[in-house]
């Protein structure tokens, strides 16, 4: 298992990206976090938990009821994508050991996982609170 959160390509010029790695050790269960993903318009950003917490909108519902948007007094950001990081690395670790059993079995993958979604994830529920 490998988890690593450089920015976008970082690791490429190492041969350490996934696509690099694979071939040597074809059931390594790689996890790549960054703040906009490894594909799209913004996945040469940086993302800091700061910025993702406003992109993402949960400092729309933090603060008092007609101040400004206010940051979560924790890196709620970091700490939820770690949290999606862990379950996907134990359930890509499970479906590696299990072949047969699940789709991909017997082979490692590549999770690609965003802060930004990460914080839209949690944030799924919210709008039926307003209704």
């Amino acid at each position: 298992m490998l988890i690593e959160n450089y920015k976008v390509g970082g690791l490429k010029k190492y041969g350490l990206d996934y696509a690099g790695m694979k071939e040597e050790f074809p059931d390594l269960v790689y996890c790549s976090i960054s703040g906009f993903g490894q594909s799209g318009p913004k996945s040469h950003r940086a993302g800091y938990d700061f910025m993702i917490q406003a992109m993402g909108g949960i400092m729309s519902v933090t603060g008092e009821a007609d101040g400004s948007p206010m940051k979560v007094g924790v890196g709620i950001a970091d700490v939820m994508c770690g949290m999606y990081a862990a379950i996907s690395i134990l359930s890509a670790i499970r479906n590696r050991d299990h072949p047969g059993k699940f789709d991909a079995g017997g082979n490692g993958q590549h999770i690609d996982l965003a802060l930004l979604d990460s914080q839209a994830a949690w944030l799924i529920n919210f709008p039926d609170q307003i209704i």
